[in-house]
């Protein structure tokens, strides 16, 4: 059998694929390996809200989280989807309207700078990495709109190894 290189075939097929640099392809592929390990170690194989916040509650009960662990990250997502305390233009396009209310409202405090609190920052964080996951994966993001996400991802990304990290040297506090 003759192997079919996905990109290339991709490349050929999907317009606004074809426009995409290396470096943003490869941020997104990237992000589709760490997700599905973040998943299946640290949400028990299941992607959700209530285990992404029940993670970092595992974290603060342990002692271990340290919220300027994530701090690059989270001002990254914070400066991109709030400006003076208000939501930004790319903000409705995270569609975070698609959480449950009291993470919606979590989320937005944490990201206008309204709300401070470790566990919080830290859920919020995951649960914005959770919805460019699930915006992914569920096709909202395919052809032009992976254009620009290049920094989206690489953020993701290296949250998303942190919490491994984390996680492992805890010895599986998460999963």
């Amino acid at each position: 059998m003759q192997s079919m290189d996905p990109i290339e075939w991709l490349r050929r097929r999907k317009a606004g694929f074809n426009s995409l640099s290396e470096p943003e392809v490869s941020a997104v592929l990237h992000f589709t390996l760490l997700w599905s390990l973040y998943e299946a170690e640290l949400l028990g194989k299941h992607g959700s809200e209530r285990g992404i916040v029940r993670c970092v509650r595992a974290w603060w009960e342990m002692g271990v989280l340290n919220d300027s662990r994530f701090s690059v990250e989270l001002s990254y997502f914070k400066n991109r989807y709030f400006i003076n305390g208000e939501p930004s233009g790319h903000f409705k396009g995270l569609r975070v309207c698609r959480l449950r209310n009291k993470n919606q409202e979590m989320v937005k405090k944490v990201l206008s700078g309204a709300e401070q609190g470790p566990v919080e920052s830290v859920s919020a964080l995951f649960l914005v990495i959770y919805r460019l996951r699930n915006n992914l994966f569920h096709g909202e993001k395919w052809g032009d709109e992976l254009r620009g996400q290049q920094q989206n991802f690489q953020h993701a990304n290296a949250a998303l190894i942190k919490a491994l990290e984390l996680d492992w040297r805890m010895s599986r506090a998460c999963g």
